[in-house]
C-alpha cells in the first residue's frame, strides 16, 4: 500500500436500519450478507458478482490522469452508485512523502464523504495515516497503520476508530502478486467483517465472504480493494 491511501465507491433484502450513539439515523445495515464479486480495475465492468443475492455492477476508473479525478458508476442492489476519488501522491515531505485523497459517495440518497492523510517515510513505506469524513449526519474519525499477517510488509493496514459514534476495528491486507490471498477482516459497529481476497492473473480479483455493517462502508471497502489488489 505504500504510496496510495485507502480511501477510495437504500434499502436491502437483509439489512436493518440503525440508530447511531450520536442520536441519529445511520445509515442502514447489512446482516450477514453474502459477498461474492469480481474486480477489475483495467477493464470493464470494475466491479460485477452479487451482495446479499442482488446484483453489484459498476463502471469506471478509481484512478483518474490528466482529465481529471477517478469516478466510477454503477447499481449496489438496485441503487445507484457513484463515486468522485481525488489522489495527491508521493509529495515530498521532510524525510519522507505524505499522500492524500479525497472522496466523495453516494449509494442510493446515502452520501458519504472521506478525507484521507498518509504518511510514507524516505523508502516509501507506509508509516501511518488519519481517515476522516461525515455521512447523513455522522462523523466518522480513523485511524491506520501498517499491518501485515503474511510478512508481506507493505500490503495490509489495520484501521480503528469511530464511525457515528461507534467502533471499528478492520485489518485489512492485499495479496502482494497473482495467485495469492489476502482478507479484510473484523468489526465494523460491533457488526462482523469477514471478507477473502483472491487476486487471479486474467480474470480480475475474487472478493467473497460474509459483511454485516453499514452498507456506505462496504461500498468503500469494495473500492479499496480493487485499486490496490486488481
Amino acid at each position: 500500500m505504500a504510496g496510495t491511501s485507502l480511501a477510495a465507491v437504500g434499502a436491502l433484502t437483509g439489512s436493518t436500519t440503525a440508530w447511531g450513539a450520536e442520536g441519529r439515523q445511520a445509515v442502514l445495515e447489512l446482516v450477514n450478507a453474502k459477498v461474492d464479486l469480481v474486480l477489475n480495475s483495467f477493464s470493464n465492468p470494475l466491479v460485477s458478482g452479487t451482495v446479499n443475492g442482488m446484483p453489484v455492477h459498476a463502471t469506471g476508473s478509481l484512478y483518474g490522469g490528466a482529465h481529471g479525478p477517478g469516478t466510477v458508476t454503477g447499481s449496489l442492489a438496485g441503487q445507484h452508485i457513484a463515486a468522485v476519488l481525488t489522489l495527491k501522491d508521493q509529495v515530498p515531505s521532510g524525510s519522507g512523502y505524505v499522500t492524500t485523497a479525497r472522496l466523495t459517495s453516494s449509494v442510493g440518497d446515502k452520501a458519504l464523504v472521506l478525507s484521507g492523510t498518509f504518511y510514507l517515510d524516505g523508502q516509501y513505506n507506509f508509516v501511518n495515516g488519519t481517515i476522516t469524513g461525515s455521512g447523513e449526519g455522522l462523523t466518522i474519525d480513523l485511524s491506520a497503520k501498517p499491518y501485515s499477517w503474511s510478512g508481506n510488509q507493505g500490503y495490509g493496514a489495520k484501521i480503528e476508530g469511530r464511525y457515528g459514534g461507534s467502533p471499528i476495528a478492520i485489518t485489512a491486507e492485499v495479496p502482494p502478486g497473482p495467485g495469492q490471498h489476502g482478507s479484510v477482516k473484523g468489526t465494523a459497529i460491533r457488526e462482523t467483517v469477514d471478507l477473502d481476497i483472491d487476486s487471479g492473473e486474467q480474470n480480475g480479483t475474487r472478493l467473497t465472504g460474509s459483511f454485516s455493517g453499514p452498507v456506505e462502508l462496504l461500498a468503500v471497502i469494495i473500492g479499496a480493494v480493487a485499486f490496490f489488489a486488481s
